[in-house]
């Protein structure tokens, strides 16, 4: 159905759900709703929730971000008592 592309479209991830099916000739949410359920097997807030996570994976975004390089993070703590190249500049 090409209203599913409207949900799964991330330019259109703020217009409710009610609006796109309203666009799409359909008099209520619950109408649009059951539809979704009875043709693909879930809401159209699990059909938009899906393509928009996977339009963020596709993009690299974790979280917002995009970044293909992982992130280390040291603990001052985990470091104390053993000998690492940075004692050498604390001096």
């Amino acid at each position: 159905m090409r209203c599913c592309d409207d949900l799964r479209n991330a330019a259109l991830a703020d217009a409710s759900i009610a609006s796109i099916a309203a666009r799409w000739g359909f008099r209520s949410r619950d109408a649009f709703t059951r539809l979704l359920r009875t043709s693909y097997g879930m809401t159209p807030q699990v059909l938009r929730a899906q393509a928009l996570e996977q339009d963020r994976q596709a993009r690299g975004g974790g979280h917002g971000q995009a970044s293909a390089l992982p992130v280390v993070v040291v603990h001052v703590r985990d470091l104390e008592g053993t000998s690492s190249p940075w004692q050498a500049y604390a001096a």
